[in-house]
């Protein structure tokens, strides 16, 4: 199944589960977003994966979902960049 193009918001993505999705989604060629509460390891995912080529996007934000002051300005430039957010995890 091809991603491309498909705009993914991640939560959770710095490790596990989460990391293992965002490199399978980053690639598939989706625009990629990824969440967590760690820059450092958002920082090292985000380096492991600079070499993938393929057309798509990869950005993290330092994030904590429990809290919605935290979110919405991460949602609202998603949005404004991307138009929409067609999977969420």
């Amino acid at each position: 199944m091809s991603l491309k193009g498909k705009v993914v918001l991640i939560t959770g993505g710095s490790q596990g589960i989460g990391a293992d999705l965002v490199e399978e989604f980053y690639k598939d060629g989706a625009l990629v977003y990824y969440t967590g509460r760690d820059e450092e390891k958002l920082k090292l995912l985000l380096e492991k994966l600079k070499d993938i080529k393929n057309d798509g996007i990869i950005k993290y934000f330092v994030c904590d979902v429990t809290d919605s002051k935290s979110v919405e300005p991460k949602l609202g430039l998603i949005l404004k960049q991307q138009g929409r957010i067609d999977i969420l995890v």
